[in-house]
């Protein structure tokens, strides 16, 4: 059995994905770009990575037979990316170094995934050590990028998507959120804690009255097709009024939050 909260985070990592360089409309001119960074918080041992996994597998089946398809598909600067050894169709990464995944988004189609199965490990070498901070905080907007360290030359990626979905302990999100400085990285995650109980999924299937044949593989799929190219999805008025409803929340909110972290 797994927890709800991890699987809903999984799915939502995995549709932003094959969403390609699609955004959202919130509201006029609140557009925002589709991808996402989420946590899931739980001890050791409660499903965490089953749970990233049914997400994000199918990504994978989906990148290989991408790969199978292309042949000798055309990207930008071919060469240096077949000298590389790289996969232009590439779209799941897993704890990543810094510039593996640069590499990946300037030689590929610039709409990532990466999966960290142990977050604070990650956060430490990628984000503290690394300082990746203004990095990773403009790949979340979808801004241009710039890497003036890179072996190659500087290089820059641009309208580039990177969703990072993580799986995080509780005592060690609390230790990244008493280091984080004010760029903000971690406000940008959306963290799902895993307080619920343990379901098994057919019965949470059962429970959301999916269809028995419904399949996460033609689910992917499906949205992948209707994202070929730049598409700004739009909300209905209940999901709008409700988005818009959190914002404000938060926003009213949001100087007590900071005086929460401090006082962690």
């Amino acid at each position: 059995g797994v927890k709800p909260s991890m699987l809903l985070g999984s799915v939502i990592a995995g549709t932003s994905n094959v969403m390609n360089k699609s955004s959202v409309k919130i509201s006029d001119p609140w557009i925002e770009p589709s991808n996402v960074y989420l946590l899931t918080t739980a001890p050791s041992g409660s499903g965490k990575s089953p749970a990233g996994r049914f997400g994000t597998g199918p990504i994978t089946k989906i990148q290989q037979r991408l790969t199978v398809d292309s042949g000798k598909h055309s990207v930008v600067d071919r060469a240096t990316a077949e000298r590389l050894l790289f996969n232009p169709e590439q779209r799941v990464v897993q704890n990543s170094t810094a510039e593996g995944l640069f590499s990946t988004l300037l030689y590929g189609h610039g709409n990532i995934l990466c999966y960290v199965d142990e977050f604070k490990g990650f956060y430490d070498k990628q984000v503290v050590k690394n300082d990746m901070t203004a990095q990773f905080c403009s790949l979340y907007s979808g801004e241009t990028m710039n890497d003036t360290r890179r072996s190659a030359g500087s290089q820059t990626v641009y309208d580039s998507r990177l969703t990072i979905f993580g799986n995080c302990q509780p005592g060690h999100l609390v230790e990244i959120l008493r280091a984080e400085d004010y760029m903000g990285l971690m406000f940008r995650f959306l963290i799902f804690p895993s307080s619920d109980d343990r379901q098994d999924l057919n019965e949470q299937m059962k429970d959301l009255k999916v269809d028995e044949k419904f399949s996460m593989d033609e689910y992917y799929e499906y949205i992948l097709s209707q994202s070929q190219e730049p598409t700004i999805y739009v909300f209905d008025e209940e999901a709008k009024d409700q988005i818009v409803a959190i914002k404000k929340e938060l926003d009213e909110n949001a100087e007590g939050q900071i005086d929460w972290k401090r006082g962690l």
